[in-house]
């Protein structure tokens, strides 16, 4: 019995050691990513963060690139040609986007409702630049990327003149239509359907409250949040 309980005593230590140097090794690796001290100790608290950051970063691969009707119709298309042409050039080549993308991308903590609940990303359509992003745009491509392949949703105004685009239910239509078979995962078959659409604002109040809602569909195939598909699916 003594010689038994002396084994599971070391392979306890073991394991123990085993945790410690993971949780330092994670540490590092954290640190390194987040651009922020680590420690063992933190390691649990910080760790939301960096997934949160390192699914919002896209990989620098050669991506595939499919174009909704409403992109193709947007009036934005021939305004922001040449910055449109630069982000679908690194698409292709495998070249980094990053400078397009919102400067809170690399924020650790930031919090994007629009990515976490439906994961769409937005990139600005400047072709100039100032230090390591381009200059901003009123209008910015709306995208989302499934597989290897990144799928240009439409072009859209936000800020002032456009507050609640962040959670329009236009960009989850135009996924629909043009795309059904990606959404077709997230219809929660069997379910009731809503009495009626949530709205723009209303969606916006639920997120910041920390509730994921799904919505009406004119098939009225009842369709939940798609918080768990990303670029990386």
């Amino acid at each position: 019995m003594g010689v038994g309980l002396a084994n599971i005593r070391k392979a306890s230590e073991a394991q123990l050691r085993f945790i410690d140097r993971t949780r330092t090794d994670l540490a590092e690796i954290l640190s390194a990513d987040l651009k922020q001290v680590v420690t063992a100790d933190t390691v649990n608290a910080k760790l939301v963060d960096w997934i949160e950051l390192m699914n919002r970063r896209l990989p620098d691969d050669v991506w595939k690139i499919e174009k909704s009707r409403e992109f193709l119709a947007s009036p934005f298309r021939a305004q922001y040609r040449p910055g449109l042409d630069i982000i679908e050039r690194n698409f292709r080549d495998g070249t980094s986007n990053r400078a397009h993308q919102s400067k809170t991308t690399e924020i650790a903590d930031y919090n994007d409702l629009l990515f976490n609940d439906w994961a769409v990303h937005h990139f600005h359509l400047s072709d100039e630049y100032d230090g390591d992003f381009c200059k901003r745009t009123g209008p910015i491509l709306f995208a989302y990327f499934y597989g290897d392949t990144v799928f240009f949703l439409d072009i859209l105004e936000h800020g002032r003149r456009s507050p609640n685009v962040w959670a329009d239910q236009h960009l989850v239509e135009v996924l629909d239509n043009n795309w059904p078979k990606i959404t077709e995962k997230f219809h929660l078959k069997g379910a009731l359907d809503l009495d009626r659409d949530i709205s723009a604002p209303e969606r916006i109040r639920l997120r910041n409250a920390g509730i994921a809602a799904n919505r009406k569909k004119p098939s009225a195939k009842n369709e939940g949040p798609r918080c768990d598909l990303g670029h990386i699916a």
